[in-house]
């Protein structure tokens, strides 16, 4: 559109957007058609997604993994004074803390948001995160 369809030759081009609202007009119907659909049926099915199917196991020990970190730096140094106990003291409980406590955390946090927050994705935010996904 911004070239007026022709090329760098002064050959006539074919409209992408005339193509796109034909093939949508034959697939759907109309263009209103294909865009009540996308707010209904796709919106749906992505809210539906997003709430369900995004915050598995591994984006939760994912996401907690600066738990590991911070003992592996204690680990570091103990290693460096060769107190060897205390190493494996901090070994055991950082991966206690970021398996199960970080993780139970996160769950729990996210249980508790999906079953105290609202059912509906009503106003400006999950909105315009709604139009992002």
């Amino acid at each position: 559109c911004d070239t007026q369809h022709v090329d760098e030759h002064g050959n006539q081009l074919l409209c992408d957007r005339e193509v796109l609202n034909q093939c949508v007009a034959i697939w759907f119907g109309s263009t209103q058609a294909f865009e009540d659909f996308l707010r209904t049926e796709v919106s749906q099915t992505v809210v539906r997604d997003l709430r369900e199917n995004v915050f598995t196991t591994t984006w939760a020990l994912q996401v907690t993994s600066p738990i590991l970190w911070t003992f592996m730096d204690f680990m570091a140094a103990h290693a460096r004074e060769g107190q060897w106990l205390p190493l494996f003291d901090k070994f055991v409980l950082g991966l206690v803390s970021w398996l199960l406590c970080g993780t139970m955390i996160l769950e729990l946090c996210l249980f508790l948001s999906k079953r105290y927050c609202r059912a509906s994705w009503g106003g400006p935010l999950p909105d315009f995160f709604l139009k992002l996904a």
